[in-house]
C-alpha cells in the first residue's frame, strides 16, 4: 500500500504508538474512551498527518459503509445512487471529520492534501473506490463545497435534517408505564431476537423483501462497540418482529437514534409512537441528556415522531460523492 509523504496509515489492527496516542488525548483533548471507540472501530480508517518535526499535525477519519448503503434511512445516500455504490467490488467509504491542531488550520489547503491523499491509501485496498461526503448547507461551507465539486465530487439533491432533543424537554415518564403497549411485545436488544429473523424483517422494511443483508451483517453490526443494547428496542407482534428502533452512544450523556423501521405488515398501526414512551423512559434510565437523529427528506415516519416529541431541525446537510 502507497502511503503519502508526510501521513501515516491506521487501522485497527495496528498498533498506535504512545507518542501519537498522547497527542490524541493532550493536543486534540480526546477522551481516553473515545481514542479507542475511534480506532477499534473494523470499519473506521485513520490517515495520520504527520508534521515536518514527526509529530502529530492532525488526522482524517473514514469510515466503510459499504454494508449499510441499502439502508435508504439510515445511509447518506439517494435512492438514486444505490446502483451505482453497490457495484461488485467498489469500497465505499464515509468522509468523516478532519481533526488538525491549533494554529494549523487552513481548510482549504487541508481538503485539498487530505483528500487525494484518502484516494491513494484507498487505491491500495481496492481498485475502484467511492468517497462520500456530508456537509451543512449555508454560507459557512460554501467553499469547502465549491472545492469538493472541483475535485470531482458530484452533489446529491436528497437533503438530511439534523436534529437534537434535550431530554430536559421531555416530560418525566410515570413509573407505572407498562413494559409495553398492548398487545405488543416490547423488547431491548440485551435480549435481541435471531439475526436471521431480524435481517429478515429489515430486508422488508429497506429493500421491498430482497435479500441485502443476512444474519452475519446484522450480528456484525449489533457487535459495534458503540451500538446501545439497552436502549436499542425491537417490538413482536404475532410471534414475528414488527419493527425496532436502534441507537448508538456517541458519549455517555448522548444517544443518535440511527435507524427506525416498522415491518410493511403492521405499518400504519401507530407502533413506533406507541412504544416511545417507554424508549424515552428507557434514556432516563441511563442518564441520557440528549437524543440526536438525523431525518432523510423524503422519509415521513421520522418525521411524524420529531413533530411528536416537539423537536426541529437545527441543521441541513446533503452529500457529496465521488466514484473512482
Amino acid at each position: 500500500m502507497s502511503v503519502p509523504e508526510g501521513f501515516r496509515f491506521h487501522t485497527p489492527d495496528d498498533p498506535l504508538d504512545e507518542r501519537a496516542r498522547w497527542a490524541l488525548t493532550r493536543i486534540f483533548k480526546l477522551a481516553p474512551a473515545v481514542v479507542d471507540d475511534l480506532l477499534a472501530d473494523p470499519d473506521r480508517r485513520t490517515l495520520m498527518r504527520v508534521a515536518d518535526d514527526g509529530t502529530l499535525a492532525g488526522f482524517v477519519v473514514f469510515k466503510d459503509y459499504k454494508n449499510v448503503l441499502l439502508a435508504p434511512d439510515n445511509a447518506f445516500i439517494a435512492r438514486d445512487d444505490k446502483e451505482l455504490l453497490a457495484a461488485p467490488g467498489l469500497k465505499v467509504y464515509s468522509f468523516e471529520q478532519i481533526w488538525y491542531r491549533d494554529g494549523d488550520f487552513d481548510m482549504e489547503r487541508i481538503v485539498r492534501e487530505v483528500l487525494p491523499a484518502m484516494s491513494e491509501v484507498l487505491a491500495g485496498e481496492a481498485l475502484r473506490h467511492a468517497l462520500v461526503c456530508l456537509l451543512p448547507q449555508g454560507d459557512g461551507t460554501r467553499r469547502l463545497r465549491e472545492i469538493l465539486e472541483e475535485l470531482g465530487f458530484r452533489l446529491n439533491p436528497n437533503v438530511y435534517c439534523d436534529y437534537r432533543l434535550p431530554m430536559s424537554q421531555v416530560p418525566a415518564v410515570a413509573d407505572d408505564l407498562p413494559d409495553a403497549p398492548e398487545g405488543l411485545d416490547l423488547r431491548s436488544f440485551e435480549d435481541a431476537p435471531e439475526p436471521a429473523l431480524l435481517a429478515d424483517t429489515f430486508n422488508r422494511i429497506f429493500s421491498g423483501g430482497e435479500q441485502v443483508i443476512d444474519g452475519a451483517m446484522v450480528e456484525a453490526m449489533l457487535a459495534l462497540p458503540s451500538f446501545a443494547r439497552d436502549l436499542s428496542m425491537w417490538v413482536a407482534r404475532d410471534g414475528r418482529v414488527a419493527g425496532f428502533v436502534w441507537l448508538y452512544r456517541s458519549s455517555p450523556t448522548v444517544a443518535k437514534l440511527s435507524l427506525v423501521g416498522t415491518d410493511p405488515d403492521f405499518r400504519g398501526q401507530g407502533l413506533v409512537l406507541r412504544c416511545t414512551p417507554m424508549l424515552m423512559r428507557a434514556l432516563e434510565r441511563a442518564g441520557i441528556e440528549a437524543l440526536t437523529f438525523t431525518i432523510q427528506g423524503d422519509n415521513k415516519e421520522p418525521a411524524r415522531i420529531a413533530t411528536a416529541l416537539g423537536v426541529a431541525p437545527y441543521q441541513r446537510r446533503q452529500t457529496y460523492i465521488r466514484a473512482r
